[in-house]
């Protein structure tokens, strides 16, 4: 049995033969003659599709010419030009890379309006982008997307997804939906702005970056287990709307320069508009300069410092305004009396150490 030819066995299938351009407005197929479609000028034999015939008859397959165009010989009957017949586009500015579907159930060539619409819109390579682990792109394209194996749908803002409108659900009755964006913005980390904390990077840059930001919602800066180097130039650390610094397992700063003080707090508020400031769980390290100090205060309301250490640090003699506390082994505090042991680093050959206390 011969093999039958291209033409037939395209006959016996829904995709046609693939055109070079799409025509979305209005052809003159009367008149004819080289054009240019979709930003590509014609030529003679060119297989254009028509989809946006004033007449909606006129609309399907054709052949460029000199003169008259005329249907393509693969897409001149009803038959091939059923509903769920697609066509692909070669070449264009706004059309390459397209299918469009020919959706007229049963039509009558030169009589019915044909509807052909896009079908499929691919995504480019060259304009996506990623946040994170995620890729998203900004289009003005629908796009087909299947579900996964797991029978879920990606929400998408036109051909790519948004990772912002990735939901999250919190157990329990009456929880709303959030975004994860929104939920992970809850907490800020250093390293969100760039920190390091091998312990040879600057990360003074970065975390003045995060306080900054932090200073503005008034919340929690936390400094994961790492080394953070502080240069010369010290943390300005604005209080005003209360907040933390959190340290979480060992997470020192350590001064790589002779800094004056590796953080200074300012923005402290008198009277009941104050708002508390905690810094916990951080090792602030000297790193062998005699001149760097840890914590400065500039107007001393409110600001509460526990379980960290200071490690080769120059102290000066606690004032009537700052109260230290002891942790009683049921986990309460006492300010009624305490002390603090102060290691001053090795200024001169022995270590010398100093104890302060304080009375209620």
């Amino acid at each position: 049995m011969p093999r039958p030819t291209t033409a037939a066995v395209r006959l016996l299938t829904s995709a046609r033969e693939p055109v070079r351009l799409c025509a979305t407005t209005n052809i003159d197929v009367d008149t004819g003659g080289l054009q240019t479609i979709d930003g590509v000028l014609t030529e003679v034999g060119d297989r254009i599709l028509l989809t946006g015939q004033t007449d909606g008859s006129e609309n399907g397959i054709r052949t460029a010419s000199t003169g008259q165009w005329y249907r393509a010989s693969d897409a001149r009957t009803a038959r091939t030009i059923q509903k769920g017949t697609t066509a692909y586009v070669q070449e264009g500015t706004a059309n390459a890379g397209k299918t469009f579907t020919f959706n007229t159930l049963d039509p009558v060539v030169g009589d019915t309006n044909l509807d052909i619409t896009a079908d499929e819109t691919p995504i480019a390579a060259d304009v996506l982008t990623t946040r994170g682990d995620l890729l998203f792109r900004n289009a003005t394209e629908p796009a087909r997307l299947a579900a996964s194996t797991a029978g879920y749908l990606l929400q998408t803002n036109g051909a790519g997804a948004d990772p912002s409108w990735a939901g999250f659900l919190q157990a329990g009755t009456s929880a709303v939906t959030r975004t994860w964006q929104d939920k992970a913005r809850e907490r800020i980390s250093v390293k969100d702005f760039g920190a390091v904390g091998n312990g040879v990077t600057d990360d003074t840059a970065a975390i003045q970056a995060a306080e900054t930001y932090r200073a503005t919602v008034g919340g929690e800066l936390v400094f994961p287990p790492g080394t953070y180097q502080i240069s010369a130039a010290s943390i300005t650390v604005n209080r005003a709307n209360g907040g933390a610094w959190r340290g979480i397992g060992e997470a020192m700063l350590r001064a790589s320069a002779n800094t004056t003080f590796l953080c200074i707090l300012t923005g402290a508020v008198a009277g009941t508009t104050n708002k508390p400031f905690l810094i916990t769980g951080i090792h602030f390290h000297g790193g062998g300069f005699t001149a760097c100090r840890g914590v400065h205060e500039t107007t001393p309301y409110g600001t509460t410092i526990e379980n960290c250490t200071f490690t080769q640090m120059a102290f000066a003699r606690p004032s009537s305004a700052v109260l230290f506390w002891q942790r009683r082994p049921d986990g309460s505090r006492s300010a009624t009396s305490a002390s603090m042991a102060v290691d001053h680093g090795p200024s001169t050959a022995s270590t010398t150490r100093s104890t302060y206390s304080t009375s209620r």
